[in-house]
């Protein structure tokens, strides 16, 4: 139903602002940066870095290491593969 409809996209909306929320405050972007990133377009890696929603490309051995050395993840610390519980 048209209701039913309506009350979806106001949830839809409501998590978006959300998560654009947190977007704009972890990557500390100003409302127009926001705004030039957040209309649905896809970005690749390579343009994600310049519009600032990335820091970097790798893989998974550098995500590891970029843990170790930042966020002083042990070495030790087993990688679990999601699909893989």
């Amino acid at each position: 139903s048209d209701d039913m409809r309506q009350s979806i996209e106001v949830m839809i909306d409501d998590a978006f602002d959300w998560f654009k929320g947190i977007v704009q405050e972890r990557r500390k972007l100003t409302p127009e940066q926001l705004a030039a990133v957040t209309d649905g377009r896809v970005y690749s890696g390579r343009q994600a870095i310049p519009l600032k929603l990335v820091d970097a490309l790798g893989g998974e051995q550098d995500a590891i290491d970029w843990l170790e050395k930042e966020k002083k993840v042990g070495k030790d610390l087993p990688v679990v593969d999601a699909d893989k519980k």
